[in-house]
C-alpha cells in the first residue's frame, strides 16, 4: 500500500470513528425511542467501518472532537435532522474516495453501498416536530419585522 492510500484509509477512519460519536452524542438527547434506535444502528454501523479500516490501517485513529463537539451543540441548538442532514452532504464526497481505493481493497466497495443506500434509507426515517413548524416560524418573524418597520416608519414620519 502507497503511503498516499495510507493516509486516505486513515482520513476515511478518522471521519468513520467521528461520525460514529456525532450519532451517538445527539442520539443521547432525542426524545423519540424510534428515532432514536435509527441513530444508534447508525452509529454501530459506522463503528464497524471504523474498525474495517483499522483492519488495514493496522493504527488507532483518534478521532476529530472538534468536530464532535461542534455537531453535538448544532443538534442541541437547531435540532437534531438540521445536523444529519448536513453530516449526509459529507457522504456523498466519502462515497467517492471509496470508489476511489475500491480495487485495491474490496471492503470500501461494501462501505460505499452501505454509506449511500442504508443511512439515506435511515435518515429519511428522521422526523423531528420542531422542523414540521419552521414555514410558520419563519412566516410569524416577518410579519413582525414588517408591523415593527411600519411603526418605526410611521412614528418617524409624525414626529
Amino acid at each position: 500500500m502507497t503511503n498516499d492510500r495510507l493516509k486516505l484509509v486513515e482520513r476515511l477512519q478518522k471521519n468513520e470513528i467521528t461520525e460514529y460519536h456525532v450519532y451517538s452524542n445527539i442520539a443521547g438527547f432525542i426524545p423519540d425511542d424510534e428515532n432514536r434506535a435509527v441513530l444508534i444502528k447508525i452509529a454501530k454501523q459506522e463503528l464497524d467501518h471504523y474498525n474495517a479500516w483499522k483492519s488495514i490501517s493496522k493504527k488507532e485513529i483518534q478521532p476529530n472532537k472538534l468536530r464532535i463537539f461542534w455537531y453535538t451543540l448544532l443538534g442541541r441548538l437547531l435540532g437534531y435532522t438540521f445536523v444529519l442532514k448536513k453530516m449526509e452532504g459529507g457522504e456523498i464526497h466519502a462515497a467517492e474516495h471509496y470508489r476511489t481505493i475500491g480495487e485495491e481493497f474490496p471492503i470500501a466497495l461494501k462501505i460505499a453501498e452501505e454509506e449511500v443506500d442504508h443511512e439515506q434509507k435511515l435518515i429519511s426515517l428522521l422526523n423531528e416536530e420542531k422542523l414540521n413548524y419552521i414555514g410558520s416560524m419563519v412566516l410569524g418573524l416577518n410579519d413582525a419585522l414588517v408591523e415593527l418597520t411600519g411603526t418605526i416608519a410611521g412614528l418617524t414620519f409624525a414626529m
